[in-house]
């Protein structure tokens, strides 16, 4: 049987002795705290093929109209980001 684990979201990713590290976490917004609740660690191989899938997923859900993407361009700063048009509130707190 597939363990399922809802995350509000990854921070700290890292490559550490070879293996690619991700803490994600979720949010009470209650308490407008973020708590990191588990740990995946996996090859950098693991990680490109994840990523190659999550970057499909991303432009998908752009042509369906589910996120904007929001380009950011100045002279000191140039970042990328999604918006999602409907978020819905974690499960894990309510």
């Amino acid at each position: 049987m597939k363990k399922r684990i809802f995350v509000d979201g990854m921070e700290n990713i890292s490559l550490n002795s070879g293996l690619v590290r991700m803490n994600f976490f979720n949010t009470d917004t209650q308490k407008n705290e973020s708590e990191v609740t588990n740990e995946l660690i996996m090859t950098p191989g693991g990680f490109l093929k994840a990523f190659g899938a999550m970057e499909d997923l991303v432009n998908k859900l752009i042509a369906d109209g589910v996120i904007t993407r929001n380009v950011k361009n100045n002279s000191e700063n140039n970042s990328e980001s999604s918006e999602v048009k409907n978020d819905s509130t974690s499960p894990n707190f309510g």
